[in-house]
């Protein structure tokens, strides 16, 4: 996949993470990485627009997949493209959108975020952008997630500073010492444990060996004890920047059949302040009638193979889920939204096949880290 055996050439994805998606964040700045005998070079850097209404009518996706996002433009719009957090039917939609769009086949597919870049810069030392500013691992993730909507107008010139920065970040990694090699295989280590660093190959031999790693950012498919909440904007908003998260899957005992009881606690702090740019408090149509400085998203949790839905309440109150699946697991998703400062509760109660193994836990990224905890015991 380093151009061993000849030049290969790959899809680089920057995610923004202020603006949810499943898989961390908005799909945002692209570049084609070429390597040919391990020598990184970058070229054809774009903003997300340049794909944003491409459709890729000929991929071929799951069948539960399809089911389960049937009203969200996962085919036909970049920006939707990564609602789902399974990187390898992201990866595969990237890719056939990139050849729709340029008659062009590439080889595979990289996602990173600005946590990963911070943690890169970190290693090599910060790059500098042509007026000076300084880009670093202490500040990219605020300066492209939240100063960047306060200190660059009009919408034009902040998409080309987005680019700049990544040509930026992508020069001073590319270009780094020798002596940091350790330093920058321990970042990418811990970007990719959290699920901000991902790489998927079109070649099927090479992807079922990265299936199976964490490399490969997919949903695992196990019928052990499973959670996961995974948010996505409602409102193409910039306000997940601010939003804190707790989860706790609290195993409450038996039902009378011997199944698992168990709740999905998941707590959303907004705490977006009170004077925002209008573009990060944005409210699309559907949506104007909320106060600015609410946000608006769609959580979904994840659960084991074989459990069911009980009921799912938010702040107390009743709500209705709508259901689907990936990769196994069933997936419960309900429409939230939290007011400038307040906090969201919302509780999924579940019942599953009972199991002695642990309980995995799947960690969407994002701009805060998400808290989650197991609590109470199995059913014996």
């Amino acid at each position: 996949m380093l151009g061993g055996n000849g030049t290969r050439r790959y899809l680089l994805v920057v995610e923004n993470d202020a603006e949810a998606r499943g898989l961390g964040g908005l799909p945002g700045v692209m570049a084609v990485l070429t390597v040919t005998n391990g020598r990184l070079t970058f070229s054809e850097f774009h903003n997300n627009s340049f794909l944003g209404g491409t459709a890729a009518p000929s991929v071929d996706l799951p069948a539960d997949y399809r089911r389960t996002y049937a009203g969200v433009d996962v085919t036909s719009d970049f920006r939707d493209s990564d609602v789902s957090p399974d990187f390898p039917v992201v990866g595969k939609v990237w890719l056939a959108m990139w050849e729709a769009k340029t008659g062009d086949r590439l080889d595979g597919a990289i996602a990173a975020d600005p946590t990963a870049l911070s943690y890169l810069l970190n290693a090599t030392g910060p790059a500098k952008l042509a007026d000076g500013t300084e880009v670093s691992g202490d500040n990219v993730v605020s300066l492209t997630q939240q100063t960047i909507y306060s200190n660059v107008h009009p919408f034009a010139a902040r998409q080309d500073r987005f680019i700049e920065i990544a040509q930026a970040a992508a020069s001073q990694v590319v270009g780094a010492p020798h002596g940091s090699a350790h330093a920058l295989v321990t970042a990418m280590s811990q970007a990719v444990q959290e699920h901000r660093l991902l790489a998927f190959s079109a070649d099927p031999s090479e992807q079922q060996t990265l299936a199976a790693t964490p490399l490969a950012g997919a949903l695992p498919r196990t019928d052990e004890p499973f959670v996961g909440v995974v948010l996505n904007n409602g409102q193409a908003s910039k306000l997940d920047y601010y939003i804190e998260r707790s989860v706790t899957y609290d195993q409450t005992g038996c039902s009378v059949s011997g199944m698992q009881l168990s709740t999905v606690t998941v707590e959303l702090h907004n705490g977006a302040p009170a004077k925002l740019p209008a573009f990060v408090t944005h409210r699309d149509r559907l949506t104007r009638h909320n106060p600015i400085g609410s946000e608006r998203l769609f959580v979904a949790a994840y659960t084991t193979h074989g459990s069911q839905l009980l009921g799912v309440t938010g702040n107390g109150t009743r709500l209705l889920a709508r259901i689907g699946s990936e990769r196994g697991h069933p997936r419960y998703e309900v429409d939230v939204t939290i007011a400038r400062g307040e906090t969201a509760t919302v509780v999924f109660h579940l019942v599953a096949p009972k199991s002695a193994e642990p309980v995995q836990i799947w960690k969407q990224p994002g701009v805060l880290p998400e808290s989650v905890s197991v609590t109470g015991s199995r059913c014996g």
